[in-house]
């Protein structure tokens, strides 16, 4: 078989016997060698061109490079898909994940190389792993008084969790930390105390503007508690903070509780973007 390019190349030495019809076999003609090394160079940058494709190339690393897909050529034609596969298990192996990892945080002054962190993983079922995510759920811990005719910021004083310093334990509320940005999904709930003639509304607000509003009377003679609930994508910059804040009217200028506990009052929220 004519080894016209490195895909034709033989693994066994001994069937490599010319380089694009050069013959370099047992005994060949000198003359013919620096041909045939001319060959093996053209043969190279055509690999390094991509001209000709690898068929399973491994690497231990790729640096200082791209991965992509080829470029389309000529008018209105679509360029070509990239395919970055996990290994493929046999049998009842597991198939093998997809891990993303960017290179760490600066450290001390040095010439080491920093370390790399894992950012995402796909695993073999196809789930998507974000390895350090914007998440949070915080809440009121204690009951708040509303008094008549008045309105209240509620404190958010505990978390269940809140990654990236969300939690502001100072203010008791959401705030946007230093160095993030984006597109937040939240959702929010207050639960007050009420009895027939109430009149109650509960907010969501940012940087101390309503963006989620909501209001009940309350007709009941029985005296119960009330929620309001909702949810909305926001947009967030560093120093931007989220709040809850409740008001409430009622005929006998008496003073409610709004109610404590993680699944009474509450903000939760992700990054989607």
């Amino acid at each position: 078989m004519a080894k016209d390019s490195i895909r034709d190349y033989s693994a066994s030495s001994s069937d490599n016997s010319d380089i694009q019809s050069v013959d370099i076999s047992e005994g060949c003609a000198p003359s013919g060698l620096n041909n045939a090394i001319r060959e093996v160079m053209a043969d190279l940058k055509d690999v390094s061109t991509g001209a000709v494709a690898l068929e399973s190339p491994k690497f231990d690393s790729i640096l200082d490079g791209n991965i992509k897909a080829t470029d389309a050529s000529g008018t209105d034609t679509a360029g070509t898909a990239t395919t970055i596969k996990g290994g493929a298990g046999t049998g009842t192996g597991a198939g093998g994940s997809i891990v993303f990892q960017v290179a760490g945080a600066a450290g001390s002054t040095g010439s080491s190389v920093n370390a790399h962190a894992t950012a995402m993983t796909i695993d073999s079922a196809g789930i998507v792993t974000p390895s350090n995510p914007v998440l949070f759920h915080i809440y009121m811990n204690a009951n708040t008084a509303v008094a008549d005719g008045a309105g209240t910021v509620l404190p958010l004083q505990a978390a269940e969790f809140a990654t990236h310093s969300f939690h502001d334990t100072t203010n008791n509320r959401i705030t946007v930390p230093s160095g993030h940005s984006g597109y937040l999904f939240l959702s929010w709930n207050v639960r007050i105390d009420a009895i027939n003639g109430d009149n109650n509304a509960a907010y969501l607000r940012k940087n101390g503007s309503v963006i989620v509003e909501q209001n009940k009377y309350y007709t009941s003679a029985a005296a119960e508690s009330i929620s309001f609930t909702g949810s909305r994508v926001v947009s967030y910059t560093a120093g931007d903070y989220f709040d809850l804040y409740c008001f409430q009217d009622n005929p006998t200028s008496a003073t409610r509780n709004a109610i404590a506990g993680a699944a009474n009052t509450f903000i939760s929220g992700f990054k989607i973007g």
